[in-house]
């Protein structure tokens, strides 16, 4: 028998290494129920610990938000604190008496000229008694104002109109007379006085002051509108409103500076030291107060330093060299602003602005600044509010040492300030648009993780199921191969 050998080079050619196998791997490469199971539950925990790192990164973030806001609220409360102690003006009711003679108003005839050389007694003496009881709260509750040109052209187009109107008048004296007392009417001075634009007023009042005590020749004068009234003054006609009020009141000349808004006051001006407080100078104060109000382009304000904690610092070591320089302040926390009622002054200015400026930059002192200023500007009241942060320029005047609320001595400089205006930042979203994504994608994520597990519970039941129903063929065909 012929036998063929069969020759194999299978040997020639390495055997291939057996298949690796993970724990619970077949060699089929199919993934087993337990190992379906594993890796659906590892991609879980990785979720979930995205999750609540994600969580975590958001509690930081509105951590860190809340601390810096704490932060911000504790440092402004030490500036309020360290602010000068104000107990404000006593709070009281006025209340304003009602003229009662108006009728002897309403007959009163002065739209023509030839009707305006007569005085209505009878109305300028009801009007003095009215008058007689006001004072300068009242007139401010009746929205007293001055009489400029334009107020009075509008009396002079419609005088009945304007009867017991509320006027304030400032000027020279250029006509006064005396009727002494009678039966039937108290003693009165008849006048005029004329105002510094040129215009004249007439009046009426029941006490002249006392002339020899007042700073100049120059009176101002609180009263009501009564008539139009045409008088003979120093030779000349003079047609213009009549008012009447309690008395005649001391002022002064307006003060008008050089072409050059030169302030001679302020060289003599010192920094308050310990036991040595001086306050503000009243002709320093009033100079630079013209000075921010006159200012025609003399000043070059835009070539101002912005002031700085080195500033701050140095003034309140005594710096005589800063004083009356200028100073641009940048974007700073208005601390206080109010509207004050001021006495008679050199600028005829019924009421000054002051307040308190901070700065988170400022370290030294107090970190604070006071200032006043010749101009009305009633958003800035709103400090804790829509005016929060301001910017402003003005000159420094001196170091005033003052009582804090907490009963400690500060030290500040003190500004006369051209102007404080209300900045209003440009809202930034950014930050609230990082945060509103990060909890957008934190609850689609937790909605994923809910959805994994459910449809993981329902694959689990299934594959359960499935290998239940495995097991029970498995016996049954046991059992069957047995029989």
């Amino acid at each position: 028998m012929l036998f063929l050998e069969r020759t194999d080079h299978t040997h020639d050619t390495p055997a291939p290494e057996p298949m690796k196998r993970t724990l619970g791997q077949p060699s089929q490469g199919k993934m087993t129920a337990e190992q379906a199971d594993l890796l659906a539950r590892k991609d879980k925990r990785r979720i979930i610990v995205l999750a609540i790192g994600l969580m975590v990164l958001i509690g930081g973030f509105v951590a860190s938000q809340i601390t810096a806001k704490n932060k911000k609220a504790q440092e402004e409360e030490a500036s309020q604190n360290a602010m000068a102690r104000d107990d404000g003006p006593v709070q009281s009711q006025v209340y304003v008496p009602e003229f009662k003679n108006k009728e002897l108003l309403q007959n009163i005839r002065d739209s023509k000229e030839s009707e305006q050389v007569q005085l209505k007694e009878k109305g300028i003496l009801a009007t003095l008694k009215h008058t007689s009881k006001l004072t300068p709260a009242h007139y401010t509750l009746l929205g007293i104002h001055d009489l400029s040109t334009e107020v009075q052209q509008t009396i002079t187009a419609n005088p009945s109109v304007h009867r017991l109107d509320p006027l304030r008048v400032r000027g020279r004296i250029v006509s006064l007379r005396h009727r002494p007392e009678t039966e039937t009417a108290p003693g009165t001075f008849y006048g005029t006085l004329e105002q510094r634009d040129g215009s004249r007023a007439h009046f009426v009042v029941s006490d002249a002051g006392k002339m020899d005590e007042m700073p100049s020749d120059y009176m101002r004068l609180d009263g009501m509108f009564v008539q139009m009234h045409h008088a003979e003054i120093e030779g000349e006609w003079v047609n213009a409103p009549l008012l009447v009020g309690r008395r005649l009141v001391g002022s002064y000349e307006f003060l008008q500076l050089d072409e050059n808004l030169s302030t001679p006051s302020l060289a003599s001006v010192t920094d308050d030291k310990k036991n040595d407080e001086t306050g503000i100078p009243y002709q320093a104060q009033w100079e630079l107060l013209a000075k921010t109000t006159q200012d025609n382009g003399q000043i070059d304000w835009e070539s101002a330093p912005l002031f700085t904690d080195e500033h701050l610092g140095r003034m309140i070591k005594g710096d005589e060299s800063l004083r009356g320089q200028i100073f641009r302040f940048p974007i700073s926390v208005n601390m206080d602003a109010r509207t004050v009622e001021v006495g008679e002054n050199p600028l005829h200015r019924n009421q000054l602005m002051k307040g308190w400026i901070g700065n988170y930059t400022w370290k030294k002192g107090r970190a604070l600044i006071q200032w006043m200023g010749a101009f009305d500007n009633p958003a800035l009241h709103d400090f804790p509010s829509t005016a929060k942060l301001i910017t402003g320029r003005g000159i420094y005047i001196k170091t005033v040492r003052y009582e804090t609320r907490d009963g400690d001595v500060g030290q500040s400089p003190v500004f006369i300030m051209q102007n404080v205006e209300i900045h209003t930042p440009k809202v930034n979203t950014t930050e609230r648009e990082i945060l509103w994504a990060m909890l957008g994608l934190t609850g689609i994520i937790m909605m994923l993780i809910t959805w994994l597990m459910s449809r993981d519970k329902r694959q689990n039941k299934l594959l359960q199921q499935k290998l239940a129903e495995r097991r029970r063929a498995r016996v049954q065909k046991q059992q069957a191969s047995q029989a």
